[in-house]
């Protein structure tokens, strides 16, 4: 299928490349698919483009690269809208945040996603913990 992005321009993408977000993204209401692609200027990151609004895509980077400590206790009923049966079926991204100020970006380490591959399912999960901030600044 070939979708229409401001940012990327037309993309082709398949069925078994789409991850359905049943509950959609906080403040995202009706953004439920999404597509991962590679970030054109390479490195560790890469982009999750909305298949519903053409210009919604987000930066997403894994949580670790960023704070090598990052853990979170997770409780694998937490996790049933993305069918997982281990936690380590379940890929944990962050959304990064790059604002004018390129050398400044931040990192959402309170709304952390989730992501089954197998079953191209994800949620954001919003953690209880105020060690991490949702604007926590790279490089920190």
């Amino acid at each position: 299928m070939i979708f229409k992005t401001t940012r990327f321009g037309d993309i082709d993408v398949s069925e078994d490349e789409i991850i359905t977000f049943p509950n959609s993204l906080l403040g995202f209401d009706g953004c439920y698919r999404f597509t991962l692609l590679p970030n054109p200027g390479g490195g560790p990151v890469q982009w999750m483009q909305s298949l519903e609004q053409d210009n919604l895509a987000f930066i997403l980077c894994d949580p670790q690269s960023v704070v090598a400590d990052y853990q979170l206790n997770v409780k694998i009923e937490e996790l049933n809208i993305i069918q997982v049966q281990d936690l380590s079926e379940a890929v944990v991204k962050v959304i990064m945040r790059v604002p004018p100020e390129p050398h400044r970006p931040t990192v959402n380490l309170m709304g952390p996603l989730f992501i089954n591959f197998s079953k191209q399912l994800g949620m954001q999960y919003v953690v209880n913990n105020s060690k991490w901030s949702c604007r926590y600044e790279v490089g920190s």
